[in-house]
């Protein structure tokens, strides 16, 4: 913020002047709501202007509804920001996005909680070649909230070079932009179904005949009373109205944690994607019942790379996928009943593995053969911290 003789500028890019000396000016906040589901609206596109010395420049915010996520702490995992964006130009600047997420308090005060690093840098110029923007965040953090407090997204541009408008593109079929974050939430319940028809009522029983008049008798003798008539039978029940249809199913978790790897031009590269942690110690602390990899790039080259996944002190997860540039990009691998599952993963056991405090998971691509010069995968595991 800075602020001359009758001008307030915030963030570079808002300016707020007063006619004279005293007089008020008002201002308010743009958040908009973060949704739990797809919103049926036509495509936005949302742009700011962004010159290197803006430094990050917010484009918009995003803040849950009021009772969202009702959590004492900000929940560890990981967090992933999925965007389409374009530049107006490029010409030698190189544009780039962030994530911001933040705690907003009742009294409207925010506590930032992390910040993502850069995106890869924005090529394309127009919406309809948006370059879809993927940023894995793993958060291990201990920031506590209260039960009334909303959490907050705020997507940051920024540029290394002269001004450029960077564009942002949400909601309709296209380019859906969405969060994924480690917080329990209720999804939105499913319409409720039609109510049946209600059934015909039954018909009305025949009313008893009258029972027959006593004879008179001699004076000062009353005759007889005469017998009560039946009951007549009662009606038949209705049919009962069909039943409603179910709501639709809520959304699936997220992975606890995931690792992108480039596929090597020549050797072995092994990295760590996962370690269970020290505390609390003992056995069998980590339960990994599902895994995936994804190839994000195409391969380029004549080689073949192979890729496994080991757990530590106690055998692999994934004995050997090979990868060529004939592989199709999107999940190469999917579950876990495959036939080069590793010795963690025995039939005996469910498919499932346990691994220990301060064990850890690792990921190896080699290149096997011939050549390569590009391309890269992610790989994703599921599974329960047991405490």
């Amino acid at each position: 913020m800075s602020v001359t003789a009758t001008t307030l500028t915030f963030a570079t890019y808002v300016a707020l002047t007063a006619e004279a000396a005293g007089a008020s000016v008002t201002w308010s906040i743009d958040r908009e709501t973060l949704l739990q589901s797809p919103a049926a609206v036509a495509e936005v596109d949302e742009s700011i202007s962004v010159v290197v010395a803006d430094g990050d420049v917010p484009i918009d915010s995003y803040v849950s509804s009021s009772g969202v996520p009702s959590e004492l702490t900000v929940p560890v995992g990981l967090y992933e920001f999925d965007s389409f964006h374009y530049v107006s130009s490029v010409g030698g600047v190189s544009c780039s996005i962030k994530w911001r997420m933040s705690i907003v308090h009742t009294d409207g005060t925010e506590t930032i909680v992390f910040t993502t690093p850069n995106s890869a840098a924005i090529t394309a110029t127009s919406a309809g070649a948006a370059q879809e923007s993927i940023i894995d965040y793993s958060y291990s953090g201990t920031q506590s909230m209260v039960v009334t407090d909303r959490v907050q997204f705020t997507l940051l541009a920024n540029s290394n070079g002269a001004a450029r408008t960077v564009h942002f593109l949400y909601e309709g079929t296209n380019h859906a932009s969405h969060i994924h974050t480690p917080f329990f939430t209720i999804p939105p319940a499913g319409a409720q179904g039609n109510q049946g028809a209600q059934g015909n009522q039954g018909n009305q029983g025949y009313q008893g005949n009258q029972g027959s008049s006593g004879s008179q008798g001699n004076q000062g003798t009353q005759g007889n009373q005469g017998n009560q008539g039946y009951q007549g039978n009662q009606g038949s029940s209705g049919s009962q109205g069909n039943q409603g249809y179910q709501g639709t199913q809520g959304s699936p978790g997220i992975p606890i944690a995931s690792l992108t790897a480039s596929l090597p031009s020549s050797g072995t590269t092994t990295s760590t994607i996962y370690t269970v942690p020290a505390n609390p110690t003992g056995n069998n602390r980590f339960i990994l019942d599902m895994f995936m990899v994804r190839l994000n790039t195409v391969m380029t080259g004549t080689g073949t790379v192979n890729l496994t996944i080991d757990g530590t002190g106690a055998g692999t997860i994934l004995t050997s996928q090979a990868i060529t540039n004939s592989t199709a990009l999107g999940h190469i691998i999917g579950g876990d009943v495959l036939a080069n599952l590793g010795t963690d993963l025995p039939s005996a056991n469910g498919y499932i593995a346990e691994y220990n405090a301060g064990q850890a998971i690792t990921v190896t691509v080699t290149l096997a053969s011939g050549t390569c010069t590009g391309g890269d995968v992610t790989v994703y595991l599921y599974g329960v911290l047991l405490s």
